[in-house]
């Protein structure tokens, strides 16, 4: 089954049963996902970074690769009451990769810090609109290292629009190359 046509309700009658090495493209990965389902993770610092390739070999570094089922990965964070910040900083191309992760990630309501070094594009940034609206926790939003282009400008002003969060107290943008077109949609 394809992961764009998968629904919250899929992953929740089959998370009891998955296993873990199926689902991701490393030892590593699958560890994380063990970290993310435990009720009290031991020697965890509670963040999470999303990466291309791995920075130090550090537990909370999860290396995309070809295998990892990215909607198991939306799923479990989304539903994980432990994990304290998230660090975005590459996401592969597809709208359905990234449907797959957002429709479990946005569940979430216990992230207190979300860092996104990559662009999400306009459906990224309006899916995390849906978390921001029922995320009591979240405080930092921090967009940083990375060019907004006029279509990601707009989905971040929609995904802040209507003062959809609730908690959020500090909006970073942090090294971006934004022109003067992107920042009138944001504003």
């Amino acid at each position: 089954m394809d992961t764009d046509r998968r629904d919250y309700e899929y992953y929740e009658e089959r998370a009891e049963y998955v296993n873990f090495e199926d689902i991701t493209s490393s030892e590593h990965n699958a560890n994380i996902f063990e970290l993310l389902v435990a009720v009290n993770p031991i020697e965890w610092n509670k963040k999470i970074y999303l990466l291309e390739e791995e920075i130090d070999g550090d537990p909370d570094e999860f290396v995309v690769g070809e295998g990892d089922d990215l909607g198991w990965l939306g799923f479990f964070i989304g539903r994980n009451s432990h994990i304290v910040e998230l660090h975005i900083k590459y996401f592969p191309a597809g709208k359905d990769k990234m449907n797959a992760f957002m429709d479990g990630f946005k569940h979430n309501i216990w992230l207190q810090e979300l860092y996104i070094s990559t662009d999400l594009g306009r459906d990224g940034y309006e899916s995390l609109g849906h978390m921001l609206r029922n995320n009591d926790a979240l405080v930092n939003l921090c967009l940083h290292e990375f060019d907004i282009d006029l279509e990601s400008a707009r989905g971040i002003a929609s995904m802040l629009s209507n003062e959809q969060y609730k908690s959020l107290k500090h909006l970073f943008f942090v090294q971006n190359d934004l022109g003067i077109g992107g920042l009138t949609d944001i504003i």
